[in-house]
């Protein structure tokens, strides 16, 4: 999985996760980027070690402050915000 983050207030960056039922993959993020600042880039595998691996990936994006501003979660099927 690969992204990137680009800040245009503050300080950004995503973390991101995998489930395939009750089994999470570990979570990957990204630096954190700064406004005015380069785009920073998230890199790294997801892998649930059951049939049919990944079902689902959480994407959140956090501020300075580790808050979380928004979340969605993906499929194969498309992607869905939950905030």
């Amino acid at each position: 999985m690969s992204g990137t983050v680009h800040a245009a207030s503050g300080a950004r960056r995503i973390c991101a996760y995998g489930v395939n039922g009750s089994t999470t993959s570990g979570l990957i993020c990204s630096p954190y980027a700064y406004a005015g600042g380069p785009n920073t880039t998230l890199v790294g595998s997801l892998n649930v070690p059951k049939p049919g691996g990944v079902v689902r990936v959480y994407v959140t994006m956090y501020d300075e402050n580790n808050s979380g501003l928004a979340r969605l979660y993906c499929t194969r099927s498309g992607c869905t915000r939950e905030y």
